[in-house]
């Protein structure tokens, strides 16, 4: 009887975690903050468990410096212990919607979103938006292996200041696909392929990030304001993976669990 509980248990805790983990990937609230290195002229603020702001205020900021949000607390997938996160042995899509408003600005700024298997993007994918001077560059597909830069792909879209960044991962073929929604749906009006590109990654499970950059690539934030709002991050396809505890620990969950209710039963038997 006492091993047929554990079974049940496990099964309980299981289907929790399963059930919990598309619903949650969706929460921002539940992301982690990253800030690559932090400055005080770039912050982040949680509107809402569906939206968050990141600010360029002021400046100047140097270029390379970044902030932004991942679906893990780790610095990779493996060494997390909260979030959500994909398994590249099944196809996902994911999508992400963005507005990015300026008061007076001067400098370059950018904004993105992508997938990848740690923190530093050393294996990544993803598309970015530019601006220089609040004038909206080009929409690019920008990957990383082995911490290698890629060869950039253009969208050959402008700029929009709206819209819904769409990244997908194709098992079969190892191919990423990034690319703009400007009409409010999950079908990209432009898009751009990394062909087989995980295929030359690890193959570990991948995270995925957004981000706001103080600088374009050539030049930096200087002055003025950048509001880059993020909001009604959504799986369009696949299912996400729930980061748990380890075996141990949920081994200890589970025993507890079980102990609290044959000790309230005891305590229900000498009470009658």
């Amino acid at each position: 009887m006492r091993s047929c509980c554990v079974v049940v248990g496990y099964i309980i805790i299981g289907i929790s975690l399963s059930a919990s983990a598309h619903a949650g990937i969706i929460d921002l609230s539940q992301w982690t903050l990253v800030q690559d290195p932090p400055h005080p002229k770039l912050t982040s603020s949680i509107d809402s468990n569906t939206q968050i702001t990141l600010k360029a205020t002021g400046g100047p900021i140097p270029s390379g410096t970044d902030i932004g949000y991942q679906s893990v607390n780790g610095y990779d997938v493996g060494s997390s212990t909260f979030g959500w996160a994909f398994d590249p042995g099944f196809s996902f899509s994911v999508g992400l919607d963005f507005s990015l408003t300026f008061a007076s600005p001067r400098g370059g700024f950018a904004i993105g979103m992508g997938i990848g298997e740690d923190r530093d993007g050393t294996d990544s994918a993803g598309v970015v938006l530019t601006s220089r001077d609040g004038t909206l560059g080009p929409l690019v597909g920008a990957a990383r292996v082995n911490d290698v830069t890629q060869v950039p792909i253009v969208l050959s879209l402008l700029g929009t200041a709206t819209g819904r960044f769409i990244v997908s991962y194709d098992a079969a073929t190892g191919n990423v696909t990034v690319g703009v929604s400007t009409n409010g749906d999950d079908l990209p009006e432009k898009s751009g392929v990394f062909n087989s590109i995980q295929n030359s990654w690890d193959n570990e499970l991948l995270l995925v990030s957004f981000f706001a950059r103080g600088d374009n690539g050539l030049s930096p934030w200087t002055s003025g304001t950048a509001d880059a709002v993020f909001s009604n991050l959504h799986v369009i396809s696949g299912t996400p993976t729930s980061i748990v505890p380890e075996p141990s620990t949920l081994l200890l969950f589970g025993l507890g669990a079980i102990g609290l209710i044959v000790h309230g039963r005891r305590r229900q038997a000498h009470s009658a």
